[in-house]
């Protein structure tokens, strides 16, 4: 068996760490359960090591969503130009760009202020995984518009023509248009962007053409856009950094947070056993990161419950070179996707279950694979903000079942 490998290099990265901790190695406790295939194991290993990595320069420009806003210290802006245009010959006397809502995150959101800037400089879609865009500041306004934040009536915004003129004249001259908040709201509006799954729901650039005779009325959908996020928490007000104080893990999107754990009991796993199945489980703790209040609200309920769990085949000792199995990519045997059920992180059904024993652990104690360690994130983890808070230490567990060969009887 061959695999593909995958480095995956964090230069933009905070790794912090939430706690490693030594457990010895205990033998299995078996099960008085005898099969055709020998005696039957139900085993449960702590983590012997747990960790989240922070990567805040994310590539948004395949999510689903733009968003624009701040809350709990989080703050989104969205880059969007759109890439068709009305053609040079034609009158237009007046032009539109709508948005349509995808969703709120936070509380009691107000009706705001979108201010919307001309940008001067040539970006492209991973504009926020490039340092000069979290600090760019745009000098021309070209509109300024309160607007009533609700979740579905679209969002309408003049477009100055000579803007829109000066676009049609020169490609060069398109930058688009930087989308900001004039002031703090206490929430992140989402809309849906160019790469979402219902194209009548793209941002929309809508004009009014004058001709001789007639009027009449055209649109264009086709453009690229970006989510710029940041987050901006300092001293005791950083979630990350009372994850790390009160030994809890964070799995992230928008500024993502992974999860790395490690369990050294496989390798002292038995050669003569078939696998049968095999889940992780996470808890998720329901409480406020900073005052530890029942209830996270930065456990955004538009952000599908869906993630992903990856192989770790090689690390350096502190975490910033991790060394992926890539096989997943090719075979849906090997997707091994991860779902919030009952409180927990954990595998959502025996298939998955079942694929991971089979696919990953057996190949492993047939000296088929490597495995250093396990790596979690969000499925979508680009899409919008969205903070899990998990507990660590002994409560990060990995159970196996297993059938102890007895060798007399083959």
């Amino acid at each position: 068996m061959s695999y593909k490998k995958l480095f995956l290099l964090i230069f933009m990265s905070t790794v912090i760490w939430s706690c490693q901790q030594s457990d010895s190695i205990k033998n299995p406790v078996d099960l008085d359960l005898n099969d055709l295939y020998g005696k039957y194991v139900d085993t449960t290993f702590v983590a012997t090591q747990d960790t989240f990595l922070v990567d805040n320069r994310l590539d948004t420009g395949n999510s689903r969503k733009i968003l624009v806003g701040d809350y709990q210290n989080f703050q989104a802006d969205f880059l969007l130009k759109f890439t068709a245009l009305p053609d040079a010959d034609e009158q237009i006397d007046s032009a539109y760009i709508n948005l349509y809502p995808a969703g709120i995150f936070g509380n009691n959101p107000q009706n705001v202020t979108l201010n919307v800037y001309e940008v001067d400089q040539a970006w492209e879609e991973d504009a926020n995984a490039q340092d000069r865009w979290h600090s760019y500041s745009p000098t021309t306004l070209v509109q300024s518009l309160d607007i009533s934040v609700n979740d579905s009536d679209a969002v309408s915004i003049p477009l100055q023509l000579p803007v829109l003129n000066k676009w049609i004249d020169s490609e060069e001259n398109n930058n688009g248009l930087l989308f900001q908040f004039a002031a703090d709201a206490g929430f992140i509006y989402e809309f849906h962007s160019s790469e979402g799954v219902d194209a009548e729901k793209w941002p929309r650039l809508t004009y009014r053409i004058t001709g001789d005779t007639v009027v009449t009325k055209d649109s264009t959908n086709i453009a690229v856009d970006a989510s710029i996020l940041d987050y901006n928490g300092q001293g005791s007000a950083n979630i990350f950094d009372q994850a790390l104080a009160n030994h809890h893990l964070l799995l992230s999107s928008g500024i993502a947070s992974r999860l790395f754990l490690r369990f050294d009991q496989i390798h002292s796993l038995p050669s003569n056993i078939i696998l049968e199945e095999a889940n992780l489980e996470i808890p998720v703790v329901d409480r406020d990161i900073i005052t530890d209040v029942p209830g996270n609200p930065l456990d955004n309920d538009n952000h599908a419950e869906s993630f992903y769990m990856r192989i770790v085949e090689e690390t350096n000792e502190d975490l910033t070179r991790i060394e992926l199995d890539s096989s997943f990519t090719s075979s849906l045997n090997y997707s091994i996707a991860m779902g919030q059920i009952d409180g927990k992180i954990t595998l959502p059904s025996k298939t998955y279950r079942k694929n991971f024993a089979e696919y990953y652990l057996q190949a492993f104690l047939d000296g088929q694979q490597t495995i250093d360690g396990f790596y979690l994130h969000y499925q979508y983890e680009n899409q919008d903000i969205s903070v899990k808070r998990l507990a660590g230490m002994d409560s990060v567990k990995l159970n196996i079942k297993y059938f102890k060969i007895n060798n007399t009887r083959y």
